[in-house]
């Protein structure tokens, strides 16, 4: 289980790579659901990536037509598609004309329909939908050196070129302006980023001093980010920023909180109400006076509802935690890397540690009141849906063989194992699963750059864990067990103040730090954080909000263009009065 941002950032980059020139006839914007909390719940957005296309001339939230997840390299065709279908009903003008050329045209009758300053024609054949040709014509929609064209196999301009071929599905042929032959013929199946790439290389060839200027700004360097905090601590700050986020922003994910979530939901509260006071008392009285809330509720409850009772038992109990996006150990070398789902993970370690503290007070079935909450968690409010679904197969299958899952219920089936799983087990179960996904994710690249995910723990971290190439895995329990314990729990930590060193408390007691006390340093209580935390990281580290791909003229005012958003807005008009930055 992951919550890939870096994956999700990685696509946005690539997606605008490719359809930076589609500006013309589509606008491209992603919107960071936690900077625009009330914008996403506006339009039901519950999970990230959410696609939405808003057609053209749209008016209001309602024009937009939700469509599922996408690659990369698949995201072009998807969107050319809902592009193509605007066109039929509207006919914009400026836009592309899609239809097929005629049959009967010859080249030189082609060359006839447009001016001396084109080029190159480029000739696609495919079956329907002709969803590459329609994605060319708008990736060069713009271009006054090249014309795309969507032609038949039995085209009078390629009729005798194709006669030979064993495959004729998909095919380009691309000429040259007073060349009877073409200067790029299709011999492999086509893709749109591979006939795409194949006709800069053409204009580049024609005129390389209109790529000069391109090629420069696409070789600049970013700055290097320097990473000066440590990455091994468990840190009081990131637990109360996730437990914040989560209660504030990931689990009212929904309108509603229907029969299976209202079931999760408690599972997951009963799971924080039992061991999260040990960690830190006041968040868990308030964990605990939300689940005994919860064990009142039968029905369906609304999101307002539980927003309502989260800031009532905030009050209660003192404001535990009053920040949203503060991060020690969890901060990332960028504002959109590591964070939450660091805190995340983190959690449900400290958390299971916290059980296995408690394991000779009651006799505690580790699936069940460790495993099964996590789970739970993760399948009713993680707004992943790739990473839901991977942690779910994963989950199925080492410990669900026990257990035999409904849509809305849970039927344990009664196992010797189900019976004696320890917690022990467990935190192994959490550590393991934890790895599998560092060792994916590094594979695949999808990682914070200044932070390399590895298998943990590393050896400078615990070299008793490691015998030889392999993990020493009594050891390697009894490093989480004090890794992850209260002990452990970094709940002090310095930062300036009017130019002074102070160290802020965040730990409920009335106990002063001693390292404060012999270093001459006052101790900020909890409650003054939220006086002067603007000026701590906040403008540093402030999550991504908008950011664009592409560029193009206000939204509100291009009328010409298709609206295409990453999650979307509270309306059109209100998101494109808003300043969009660009992703470094």
């Amino acid at each position: 289980m992951e919550i890939p941002v870096q994956h999700v950032f990685t696509m946005l980059h690539s997606i605008k790579s490719q359809l930076k020139t589609w500006t013309p006839v589509v606008a491209l914007a992603a919107v960071n659901c936690h900077d625009h909390r009330m914008l996403c719940l506006d339009h039901n957005i519950q999970y990230f990536p959410t696609l939405k296309y808003f057609k053209y001339s749209s008016k209001d939230k309602n024009d937009g037509k939700i469509f599922g997840g996408t690659t990369a390299e698949k995201f072009p065709l998807r969107l050319a598609s809902l592009v193509y279908e605007d066109w039929l009903e509207q006919k914009p003008k400026n836009w592309p004309n899609f239809n097929a050329t005629a049959s009967d045209l010859s080249l030189d009758d082609i060359w006839k329909n447009f001016n001396d300053s084109v080029l190159l024609v480029a000739l696609i054949v495919e079956p329907d939908p002709q969803r590459i040709t329609w994605a060319e014509m708008i990736n060069f929609a713009s271009n006054e050196r090249v014309q795309i064209l969507q032609a038949s196999v039995d085209n009078a301009a390629i009729k005798d070129l194709n006669s030979s071929k064993s495959d004729q599905s998909k095919q380009l042929y691309m000429f040259e302006r007073g060349s009877p032959n073409p200067v790029v013929e299709s011999r492999e199946r086509i893709t749109f980023q591979k006939v795409r790439e194949q006709i800069i290389d053409e204009l580049r060839r024609l005129r390389p001093q209109e790529f000069i200027e391109e090629d420069a700004s696409s070789t600049s360097e970013t700055a290097t980010v320097k990473v000066t905090w440590t990455q091994f601590e468990v840190h009081i700050v990131d637990l109360l920023s996730t437990l914040y986020n989560m209660l504030k922003t990931e689990i009212p994910n929904d309108l509603v909180f229907k029969r299976s979530k209202l079931k999760g939901l408690k599972i997951w509260m009963k799971f924080l109400a039992k061991y999260m006071p040990s960690i830190h008392s006041s968040a868990g009285k308030l964990c605990k006076s939300l689940y005994g809330w919860l064990t009142t509720q039968h029905k369906e409850v609304q999101r307002t509802v539980w927003l309502d009772r989260v800031n009532k038992y905030m009050r209660e109990t003192g404001h535990p935690i009053k920040f949203a996006s503060e991060w020690m150990a969890c901060r990332g070398s960028k504002p959109f890397l590591r964070d939450y789902n660091c805190g995340l993970w983190t959690l449900f370690h400290v958390l299971t540690v916290a059980a296995h503290t408690r394991r000779n007070q009651s006799d505690i079935n580790a699936v069940e009141e460790v495993l099964k909450p996590i789970h739970q968690f993760i399948m009713n409010f993680l707004n992943c849906e790739h990473c839901k679904n991977h942690f779910d197969a994963h989950y199925l299958k080492t410990v669900g063989a026990n257990q035999t899952y409904y849509s809305e219920t849970v039927v344990d089936i009664i196992a010797s194992f189900y019976l004696l799983i320890s917690v022990e087990k467990a935190i192994m179960w959490l550590w393991d699963t934890h790895n599998i996904v560092n060792k994916v994710l590094a594979q695949l690249g999808k990682q914070d750059p200044a932070f390399p995910k590895q298998q943990f723990p590393p050896r400078s971290l615990c070299s008793s864990c490691w015998n030889d190439d392999h993990f020493d895995k009594p050891e390697v329990l009894n490093f989480l067990v004090n890794y992850y314990g209260k002990q452990n729990i970094t709940y002090t930590f310095e930062t300036k103040k009017s130019g002074l060193l102070d160290l802020l408390d965040l730990s409920d007691s009335s106990r002063a730090s001693t390292t404060a006390n012999r270093l001459g340093w006052t101790p900020i209580k909890l409650e003054e954080f939220s006086k002067f935390s603007d000026n701590f990281r906040t403008k540093v580290f402030n999550p991504l909000a908008v950011a664009p791909l592409g560029t193009s003229s206000s939204m509100a005012e291009e009328s010409a263009s298709a609206r295409h958003y990453f999650h979307s807005s509270n309306s059109l008009r209100h998101l494109a009065n808003q300043s969009f930055r660009a992703f470094k």
